[in-house]
């Protein structure tokens, strides 16, 4: 969500007037119809009754909808109704941006609409990537056919870049596209842009003691008991975010604050590591493998910040006993936010585009699939 926020922002910085995608092609059209009728039906009932299947992560995820709803604009390509795009919304855009995360990982997303084969071959708007993901090479089941119509669509793009070193090796051998690697939206906007966010919102009071923000997406036993070691340790009080007991989500607002204000944040979450190294808050990240392994290590690459990102929970000790140098990390973050600016200046202004649209996957929580 943050990635969608950040890449429209740093679109328009340059110029353009960008939206964002916020349907799904439909993959059942018959299903998707009958969701809509259900949904309709539904909302004349109150909200604080859970009634069908999606009501309680609707109600979980609310503050997050009050995100995209005030800060993201956004447009409908695809309807319920039919497996093509709607002609009045595919008519607008200049031009196409493609990412940024995991767009490219079929268990997230409809891959096939993320290399927009919906777009005839000669239409001649710039089509680009921008740090598109597979989430992990590892992760990428295709069979032939599927690489094939991949290599076909990528082939019509005006430049294509993914985010993990090891997936840009993996198109250029396997698609025969050339790729380049960028860095994650996130890290293209000013630190200054996330505390504007901050600042405008009401957002809950903070801990008035030193706190240990536990930013888990898939807890384990032996994470959950270094996590309060290393609180016990250090004397910090333990905010946990992402349980999965949570009645709601924090807000994307609320979310920023904890980590821009946290003592020490240890995390198994890819932006939950961006957003430290951003704030310059000490942090320990947990390499998650069913989410990505690789995001980690173009991370590692891009900031060099490798000593603070482990392969196992019980490293998080002596991770913690090197400090990390901010001077370094902050200078590696201002290199790569101009590489990744040069890149969209430089591909847009191919088809000299002005109205851009966006696509970017759709995300259950505030940065993190």
């Amino acid at each position: 969500m943050l990635q969608a926020w950040a890449m429209q922002q740093a679109l328009a910085d340059l110029g353009h007037v960008a939206v964002t995608d916020a349907s799904e092609r439909p993959r059942s059209v018959l299903r998707s119809v009958l969701k809509r009728i259900v949904l309709s039906v539904r909302s004349c009932f109150p909200s604080r009754w859970k009634l069908v299947p999606g009501d309680w992560e609707r109600h979980r995820n609310a503050p997050l909808a009050r995100f995209v709803d005030a800060r993201l604009d956004t447009t409908s390509l695809f309807s319920a109704w039919r497996y093509a795009p709607r002609r009045q919304a595919l008519a607008a855009p200049d031009c196409f941006v493609v990412g940024s995360d995991q767009v490219w990982r079929a268990a997230y997303a409809d891959v096939p609409s993320y290399m927009l084969d919906f777009l005839d071959a000669e239409d001649p708007r710039p089509r680009v990537s921008y740090a598109a993901s597979f989430g992990s090479v590892s992760l990428i089941d295709w069979d032939d056919s599927q690489i094939v119509k991949a290599s076909q669509s990528l082939r019509r793009f005006s430049a294509v870049s993914v985010r993990e070193a090891e997936a840009a090796g993996w198109v250029q051998e396997n698609l025969g596209v050339a790729c380049s690697t960028m860095p994650d939206p996130t890290l293209l906007l000013e630190p200054a842009r996330y505390h504007e966010i901050i600042e405008a919102a009401s957002t809950s009071e903070l801990p008035t003691t030193p706190y240990l923000l536990a930013y888990v997406l898939d807890s384990s036993a032996q994470l959950a008991l270094e996590i309060q070691r290393v609180a016990d340790e250090r004397g910090l009080t333990i905010i946990r975010m992402e349980t999965p007991f949570e009645e709601q989500r924090r807000g994307v607002e609320d979310w920023l604050r904890l980590v821009r204000s946290a003592d020490l944040v240890i995390t198994d979450s890819f932006h939950g590591s961006v957003f430290s190294a951003i704030f310059n808050r000490p942090f320990v990240a947990v390499v998650n493998r069913s989410r990505g392994a690789d995001r980690f290590a173009s991370l590692v690459l891009r900031i060099k910040i490798d000593h603070r990102i482990v392969e196992d929970a019980s490293f998080i000790a002596s991770a913690l006993s090197r400090p990390i140098d901010w001077e370094i990390v902050n200078d590696r973050i201002l290199a790569s936010r101009r590489e990744g600016i040069d890149f969209l200046r430089g591909a847009l202004n191919r088809g000299s585009a002005h109205k851009t649209i966006h696509g970017d996957a759709a995300e259950a929580g505030p940065v993190e699939i």
